[in-house]
């Protein structure tokens, strides 16, 4: 099956890489969602390629993958969500993503590794 939401691809370095969103916390650590144990958060920086620490798995379970919103307003809702039932505030990043990746669903997909590339802002 096809997802209607097609991933956009950006040139980076000479090659075509996936492109998407990714909501951090604050101090840009993974928000922990989809069975993540605590011991597996990723602390990411600003610019660096972060790898995942497991063996990529091409499929829509929860391990195996950095998960990647396709558009902002995935952000935008995970964003909500977070202070609503965690009140946890987050921090909302355009990424770059590694070359293996795996087209999920019509609002993300996961991938091997991601670089922030930019932070965004918006009023929610």
């Amino acid at each position: 099956m096809t997802n209607p939401v097609k991933i956009i691809f950006k040139e980076y370095n000479g090659l075509l890489l996936p492109t998407g969103y990714k909501v951090l916390t604050t101090d840009m650590q993974s928000i922990g969602l989809r069975n993540c144990p605590e011991d597996s958060k990723i602390q990411y920086e600003l610019n660096e390629w972060m790898h995942i620490n497991e063996e990529f798995i091409r499929d829509d379970k929860d391990r195996g993958g950095l998960w990647v919103a396709k558009r902002i307003s995935g952000c935008k809702s995970l964003k909500k969500y977070m202070m609503k039932h965690y009140s946890l505030e987050t921090r909302v990043f355009e990424c770059l993503a590694g070359e293996n990746y795996h087209d999920v669903s019509s609002y993300r997909y996961k991938t091997d590794k991601i670089m922030l590339t930019e932070e965004l802002f918006f009023n929610m």
